[in-house]
């Protein structure tokens, strides 16, 4: 008897340990996470990202958010993209809230919060962020928004002409719309994406509250069943 009570008692703990790691088995891979929110972000036409740096900075922006944080697990639920995307959209609005996008003559220029105004310029296959004063302040790898041809491409390295970040001529119309667009739109698309995530973020709240009610109730039952046979004098304790 005291046999099949250990083993029962064994079974429960095994299927608690199983509750406590289902989260574990459901965590998103960086570039998952990366192209999920990148997918709901990005609503700009599609561009050669070594012509026009607007994609390939934001996305830039984002995946630097997931490298810096992705270890972060008190903060961040990387198994729920909902959360995430909502995360993500607050960050990037707190960020960039102030700041105004500009496109003059097919170069994209952002003026930040203080004044100071970004250029950007193709250098040995990577876009360089410039300052007001003509230092770099961050580089980063183009990004094609092409449908036929999306995803990181390589420039050539021996592309560190000024006429290769600009927009060919039937392009810039286009380029002026999309840099006005970004700011315009973006606070709309923020508040899409919030109504959104909130309703995802509670529906995986209460997945997550189920699993736990589970396991409070499967403990308790374990206490009930070891209280039970102790006080019949079939098992000690």
């Amino acid at each position: 008897m005291k046999k099949k009570i250990g083993a029962a008692i064994c079974s429960i703990f095994a299927a608690l340990a199983t509750v406590t790691t289902i989260h574990a088995d459901e965590i998103l891979s960086k570039e998952e996470i990366i192209n999920d929110i990148w997918e709901e972000r990005w609503f700009g036409i599609g561009d050669d990202g070594t012509e026009f740096p607007e994609a390939s900075y934001n996305h830039h922006l984002l995946e630097e958010w997931v490298e810096t944080n992705y270890d972060n697990n008190n903060d961040y639920d990387w198994s729920d993209i909902g959360r995430l995307k909502y995360q993500y959209s607050d960050y990037y609005s707190d960020k960039t809230g102030e700041w105004t996008f500009a496109d003059e003559e097919g170069q994209w220029y952002i003026t930040d919060e203080e004044g100071v105004v970004y250029h950007f310029f193709m250098f040995q296959g990577e876009w360089n962020m410039i300052d007001s004063n003509g230092d770099v302040v961050d580089t980063f790898k183009p990004f094609n928004t092409l449908e036929d041809n999306s995803g990181q491409v390589v420039a050539s390295e021996d592309d560190s002409s000024s006429e290769s970040h600009r927009v060919v001529a039937v392009n810039k119309e286009a380029a002026h719309q999309r840099a006005s667009e970004w700011a315009a739109n973006k606070n709309n698309n923020d508040e899409l994406i919030v109504t959104a995530c909130t309703s995802e973020a509670e529906d995986r709240e209460k997945e997550k509250t189920d699993i736990y009610v589970g396991g409070a109730i499967a403990v308790f039952w374990l206490i009930v069943f070891v209280y039970v046979f102790s006080r019949k004098g079939e098992i000690s304790i």
